[in-house]
């Protein structure tokens, strides 16, 4: 009788194990991954997709190529940009919401040769179109294109550079012509009085030694080395690395060096 029970007690306990051992071993699957797969369409979603033409296959001018699926019954998936998941429309905005809870948004527009799905995030804006041959030719058009040496100093000694700019913080602005370089720096706030202390206004004369330029896939930075003079100094004061851009929102110009006097990051008015 002792060793029936003790049997019983030893079947027992491996039945009690061997559930244990199933639970932890079998995969229950991603929670977020299956409320994806299992959640049932949202009609309205579906109709919008429809609707708007939105249903199908969508080429990126992504340096990656990416490709964008939208799927009838509320999902999408892509090949290398995004997670997959789900999305809604709401107006002119497609929103994708990935596994892990994270939506970024799409603009919907209409293009010269079709719908658009705009993505801004400038410099890393990008558009999704309905063929891979509209993606590559925004791809090529997108590239900066490279200038002779006659274009660079057309477009940075004569068009670009002469102006008035501004520095970051205020407290700086330049006048500059074909030839000089007039800096009006406002002073520094005294703590105790409120007042401007320390304005002063220098002018030099300057000469473009080199203009270069370098670009990537987002736009084109434009380097200039110059010399300027005091008019009562001959010593000359050497900028070698005046990094000028166009900024991708504004489409204002500026320029950074630590090499120029007082203020280093300068923007065109």
């Amino acid at each position: 009788m002792f060793q029936n029970k003790k049997m019983v007690l030893f079947v027992s306990i491996a039945v009690v194990l061997a559930i244990i051992l199933i639970a932890v071993l079998v995969p229950k699957g991603n929670s977020e991954t299956n409320a994806v797969q299992n959640t049932s369409a949202n009609p309205a979603t579906s109709k919008a997709a429809k609707g708007n033409n939105l249903v199908g296959t969508w080429y990126s001018d992504k340096k990656d190529n990416d490709v964008l699926t939208i799927l009838e019954d509320g999902r999408y998936a892509s090949s290398g940009w995004l997670a997959p998941g789900r999305y809604t429309i709401e107006g002119d905005k497609i929103s994708l919401t990935d596994t892990f809870g994270t939506t970024i948004e799409l603009q919907i527009k209409e293009g010269g040769q079709g719908k658009e799905l705009f993505f801004e995030n400038e410099p890393l804006s990008h558009t999704y179109f309905t063929t891979e041959e509209l993606a590559k030719q925004s791809q090529e058009a997108k590239k900066p294109k490279e200038l002779t040496p006659e274009e660079l100093n057309q477009l940075i000694a004569v068009d670009v550079l002469p102006g008035h700019w501004i520095s970051n913080d205020g407290s700086t602005d330049l006048i500059i012509t074909e030839d000089k370089i007039t800096l009006n720096h406002h002073g520094i706030k005294d703590n105790k009085s409120g007042e401007l202390e320390g304005a002063i206004t220098v002018e030099y004369t300057y000469t473009i030694e080199e203009i270069t330029q370098k670009s990537n896939d987002f736009r084109s930075n434009y380097f200039v080395e110059m010399v300027m003079i005091k008019p009562d100094n001959d010593f000359p004061y050497k900028i070698n690395n005046m990094r000028i851009y166009e900024d991708s929102k504004t489409g204002k110009y500026k320029f950074t060096t630590l090499e120029f006097p007082i203020s280093t990051s300068f923007e065109k008015k």
